[in-house]
């Protein structure tokens, strides 16, 4: 039985990818820093927390697998692409009703 995990497993991955994928982490990470802590956009305090939070597990993970990480196994989160442009569309929507209120 093919489950979606051997789908979308990659069992090698070349340098380039390995460092690119570290990249859009470290990129998805800050970017979400940047929305937590942004004083022109008015948002509730709850989704500038979750902004945060995922801003610095994505940063976190850059780093460990950039300067810890020694080899086998990495894991590679596909919302690490998608969570940046999740919480930003949130943050606008939550904004722009902020605004209008």
């Amino acid at each position: 039985m093919i489950t979606a995990t051997d789908v979308l497993a990659v069992s090698e991955m070349s340098d380039g990818m390995f460092f690119g994928y570290i990249a859009a982490l470290g990129i998805s990470g800050a970017f979400l820093l940047v929305l937590a802590v942004q004083p022109f956009l008015k948002v509730s305090t709850g989704l500038r927390i979750l902004n945060g939070l995922f801003g610095v597990g994505f940063l976190g993970y850059a780093f460990y697998l950039l300067f810890i990480f020694d080899g086998g196994t990495v894991q590679i989160f596909f919302y690490a692409f998608i969570a940046p442009i999740l919480l930003l569309i949130q943050t606008i929507r939550q904004s722009k009703a902020q605004q209008n209120a």
